[in-house]
């Protein structure tokens, strides 16, 4: 629900973002290297998270309802 395919990220995604899975890879040596890089993508405030709406963990029932519905256009955050 919501969620690409790998190929229909890497077609979505803009001319100058790139694409990484750090989620998959049978030997693991691509998953360290994709972690690697991440790593320094953060570290060098080149990221930017989508983030859709937030909640606290009490209204964790409305954040299942509304994920649920598939609007969302980015991450749900839920606060602790």
């Amino acid at each position: 629900m919501g969620k690409l395919s790998a190929s229909q990220a890497k077609q979505a995604r803009k001319q100058a973002a790139i694409y990484l899975n750090v989620h998959t890879d049978s030997n693991g040596s691509n998953r360290v290297e994709n972690l690697r890089l991440l790593k320094e993508i953060v570290a060098a405030g080149q990221f930017k998270p989508v983030i859709d709406r937030q909640y606290s963990l009490a209204q964790i029932v409305e954040v299942h309802q509304y994920v649920g519905q598939g609007h969302k256009k980015g991450n749900v955050v839920i606060t602790l």
